[in-house]
């Protein structure tokens, strides 16, 4: 074998050596898989594949969804862009097979024995980088907008982090989302609509204190926008990272609302300053959040 990766290193002067005995080594096995992506590479790019380039990436990885998970529809709407973003950071490999149908990743994992995958992490985004640590990060219960944004915030870890931070980052990240759906899908049981208590769940408790009338009407008025403003992004379309982050710390306002205490819910309002709160909270109620919010972003 030796001989003739010096015969094809002196043939190609810009393929390093020490790197191709590497890759060959690290690949043994994988021979069916690699062979399928090279034959992509070639058929998409014209030309063959540069192993050089898979070193200009420190990070790869496959998207495994079940046949109902609609890969190839998740590559059509989002391939381009995760192209230009990911960059040298990281690469994300398929087959002409996922572009064309929706293969089941259960009859790919079959032919990734050398990973460390098994059915029940299905669906998931297998990872692994070029020192050979491989992990996963689990896809279940997200929809095509909301992996697209977990692939961009992993991207975004990797060029600030070291693998092992960002793997759990995004995998904490998957779990807040999955965890804020769960409590939309419980709060269907109370009704929030035109409701003035600023609080909802069984057994709550709200604190007593002492305050004037102006200062009760705003916390009334407030409460009552909170919830207005969740009902607004519980209903919102298409949802993605920021608006579950936004669910998630505006319940941070209703704490401050339920404890009587004016100066840190007006604090808080101003600490999630956003575009995306202040388009949420503007037309909902008596606009004192959204005056709130405009005069932080200098709106």
């Amino acid at each position: 074998m030796d001989k003739y990766i010096e015969e094809y290193c002196q043939q190609n002067n810009d393929v390093n050596k020490r790197e191709l005995k590497k890759y060959i080594k690290t690949t043994s096995g994988k021979r069916s898989v690699i062979r399928g992506i090279f034959d992509n590479y070639r058929k998409i790019e014209g030309r063959e594949f540069d192993i050089n380039r898979y070193y200009e990436s420190k990070n790869h990885c496959l998207l495994l969804f079940e046949a109902n998970g609609q890969l190839s529809d998740f590559f059509n709407e989002n391939l381009q862009d995760l192209h230009g973003y990911t960059g040298n950071t990281l690469d994300i490999y398929f087959t002409m097979q996922d572009l064309k149908k929706n293969v089941s990743a259960y009859n790919k994992i079959k032919k990734l024995s050398y990973f460390k995958i098994e059915k029940r992490d299905i669906p998931c985004l297998l990872v692994w980088n070029n020192n050979n640590e491989e992990k996963n990060i689990s896809l279940y219960g997200l929809n095509h907008k909301e992996i697209y944004e977990i692939i961009k915030k992993f991207v975004d870890c990797l060029e600030k982090y070291d693998f092992d931070k960002s793997i759990f980052i995004i995998r904490e990240k998957v779990e807040e989302i999955n965890k804020i759906k769960e409590e939309i899908e419980k709060m269907g049981k109370y009704n929030l609509n035109n409701c003035q208590i600023g609080i909802v769940g069984d057994g709550t408790v709200v604190n007593n204190m002492i305050l004037n009338n102006s200062q009760k009407i705003e916390l009334d008025l407030l409460s009552d926008e909170v919830i207005q403003i969740k009902e607004k992004i519980i209903n919102k379309e298409n949802k993605g990272i920021e608006e579950y982050e936004l669910l998630s710390n505006i319940d941070k306002i209703q704490e401050h609302i339920d404890k009587k205490d004016i100066s840190n819910t007006r604090n808080s309002i101003i600490k999630l300053a956003s575009n995306l709160f202040y388009s949420m909270a503007t037309g909902v109620g008596s606009g004192i959040i959204a005056n709130i919010l405009s005069k932080s972003l200098g709106i």
